[in-house]
């Protein structure tokens, strides 16, 4: 957990290198869930939010990877309302790509956890590349 790394008296290289006892000269960029963000801020003197789609821009985004086929973004669209973890996930521009990159290679499913929508993903680009190189997958 980032906050207990974080605590005083923590001897973890995370708070050496934020306090500068660790690597002074260095640049570090952190990414972090929004919860640990109070916590980063205290050590650092820049800081940036990025932030991911809303709602509304899922669902265009959903609806434009699946512009040839309406039908699908719709179920796509309901499959992320119907899963709490894609939901979350969706809101990161990235994940929902492999989503809907997931569920168009998967004949218009998902597999039952995340991480093998991410493993199917990997896989995928693997076997795109084998291919592309003319070597086996």
């Amino acid at each position: 957990e980032a906050r207990e790394l974080l605590q005083e008296g923590s001897n973890s290289v995370l708070l050496k290198l934020l306090k500068g006892k660790l690597l002074p000269e260095a640049s570090i960029i952190l990414s972090s869930r929004p919860g640990v963000c109070p916590e980063l801020q205290k050590y650092v003197n820049q800081f940036y939010e990025v932030q991911g789609f809303d709602e509304v821009a899922i669902e265009a985004y959903v609806k434009e990877f699946f512009k040839d086929d309406p039908s699908s973004a719709e179920r796509m669209l309901q499959t992320i309302k119907d899963r709490p973890d894609l939901e979350g996930g969706a809101y990161i521009p990235v994940n929902l790509f492999i989503f809907c990159s997931t569920f168009k290679a998967n004949e218009y499913s998902l597999p039952a956890t995340i991480t093998e929508c991410f493993q199917g993903h990997v896989s995928d680009l693997c076997s795109r590349e084998c291919e592309k190189e003319g070597r086996d997958v």
